[in-house]
């Protein structure tokens, strides 16, 4: 608990754990989990990014970090995304409240962005955004959206270089 000056927690090439019940407040990402960090659960965690200025994230996801689950989070994002997955598979997200900040962009920025990234699952989160987009969604395939609330983005949904039929959104 307590706030970084950089990236407040940070997990790189780890197998499994358990991050639980944190507060982490970041100049930078408040979460960043990269190199490959699989099998990680995040439960009941608050995570604030870009405390400082910049363009950095609640919880960024990359360089094929797969099969991490976040379970009953706060993700939010002063400036930029609120979730980032950007070359990640198979992660779950279930029970978040995720937000992005008030000078997000809204063609660039969004609640979620998902680049390169596949087999999401995102079921009964609040996404709010009131910047951009909810959820955006680029050159990625076969996620999946289930019972989530969109709240006051400037567009609820935008998919670039992708299929909508390769991503599913029920409810």
């Amino acid at each position: 608990s307590g706030t970084s000056n950089d990236n407040a927690v940070g997990l790189n090439n780890i197998i499994g754990g358990l991050v639980q019940g944190n507060l982490a407040n970041g100049t930078a990402s408040g979460m960043i989990i990269f190199g490959g960090t699989t099998g990680v659960n995040f439960t009941n965690n608050t995570a604030w990014g870009a405390l400082g200025n910049g363009n950095y994230y609640g919880a960024y996801i990359y360089q094929a970090s797969s099969n991490n689950k976040f379970y009953n989070n706060s993700l939010h994002s002063h400036h930029y995304r609120g979730v980032m997955v950007d070359d990640g598979t198979n992660n779950t997200f279930v029970g978040n409240y995720i937000s992005s900040g008030q000078t997000a962009n809204w063609d660039t920025d969004a609640g979620v962005f998902l680049s390169y990234s596949s087999y999401n699952n995102f079921t009964d989160n609040v996404i709010n955004d009131t910047g951009s987009c909810s959820i955006a969604s680029s050159y990625s395939h076969n996620n999946t959206f289930t019972n989530n609330v969109l709240e006051d983005g400037y567009c609820g949904i935008y998919i670039n270089y992708g299929k909508l039929r390769q991503t599913d959104f029920a409810n």
